[in-house]
């Protein structure tokens, strides 16, 4: 057992260093692509649909050799159509994940300290993301008038409204994303990732084995005849927002799978002790402790990075309002 345990780590490790030599290689080269044709960019393509395009084929060839992603629903996701996209968020993955809806036009929200990441960064940045400090009021309503402009002019936004990654159950949903669909009248497109977590756990080095990630793409939530205004005080109704939100985390929540619920950062070692506990959704607090997983812990330190109005609910995934 010790035997393999150390064996297990050290093909960890060499996957790691073999996901990093590869982004850094294909990364480096992008940007220089994107350097290289910004003057189109600021002449002719006020949105950077040029380097968008570059960075999913890029992300393809990135993610090909560590996961087998399948993706359902597709053509829900029309083309000319405007829409606030909205996806749960397990893991750093997520967005190379979503990056493969490329032939769709969408941008993402990201927060701004990701802009400094080495490569990464400049992928954000060329490829027309919208950057938001959360901590400050002035550049969250600056990300609202950008992503309002994205809108008006037919480019799809992408939000992950839990606002960190979760580890076991989803976050808490923010209402930002669903008020800014109601304000610009555009439909929600909930999108819910699965496996991405087993691929690349929150903590830790990547898994081994050529993971299987699905993404459903799901039927889009109207918008029309909704308020963006918030329940008036002492209120006990549920304001357009939340209910709009709770719609749609229910959706997203319909297509996850138990390894999604795990909260570890060994899936092919500890997935056969978490599958024996498991028997739905109730069950993650039985089959986490069960592989020795601190799935609260863990989402405490997440929820403590999620402030705003939000959307919540039960671990056995019944909604209210928080």
């Amino acid at each position: 057992m010790s035997l393999w345990k150390h064996n297990h780590a050290f093909l960890r490790l060499l996957r790691t260093l073999t996901m990093m030599v590869l982004f850094g290689v294909l990364g480096i080269i992008t940007v220089l692509i994107d350097l290289v044709t910004l003057p189109i960019t600021l002449l002719g393509d006020p949105h950077s649909t040029f380097c968008q395009t570059v960075n999913v084929f890029v992300t393809k060839l990135a993610t090909a050799p560590f996961v087998n992603v399948k993706i359902r629903g597709l053509e829900k996701f029309r083309t000319g159509e405007t829409y606030c996209i909205v996806a749960n968020h397990a893991s750093a993955l997520d967005a190379f994940i979503m990056g493969l809806l490329g032939e769709r036009d969408f941008r993402g929200i990201i927060k701004r300290s990701l802009l400094f990441y080495p490569i990464l960064g400049q992928l954000f940045y060329f490829g027309g993301f919208i950057t938001v400090d959360r901590k400050s009021a002035e550049s969250r309503t600056s990300s609202r008038l950008k992503t309002r402009a994205l809108l008006e002019n037919g480019v799809s936004v992408l939000y992950f409204p839990e606002g960190s990654r979760s580890a076991g159950p989803m976050l808490p949903f923010r209402l930002g994303a669903f008020k800014t669909a109601i304000e610009a009248g555009v439909p929600v497109l909930p999108i819910t990732m699965s496996g991405v977590r087993a691929a690349l756990p929150l903590k830790g080095f990547p898994s081994l084995g050529w993971h299987t990630v699905e993404v459903t793409i799901h039927d889009p939530l109207p918008t029309d005849g909704l308020s963006p205004a918030a329940s008036p005080e002492g209120s006990s109704e549920p304001s357009d927002c939340e209910l709009l939100g709770r719609r749609a985390r229910a959706v997203i929540q319909s297509r996850l799978r138990p390894v999604d619920y795990y909260a570890g950062s060994h899936w092919e070692v500890d997935e056969e002790k978490f599958m024996a506990a498991w028997t739905g959704p109730e069950s993650l607090a039985a089959a986490n402790d069960a592989v020795g997983a601190d799935w609260k812990r863990a989402n405490k330190v997440a929820l403590s990075r999620a402030d705003g109005p939000k959307v919540a609910a039960t671990e056995g995934g019944k909604p209210k309002t928080e």
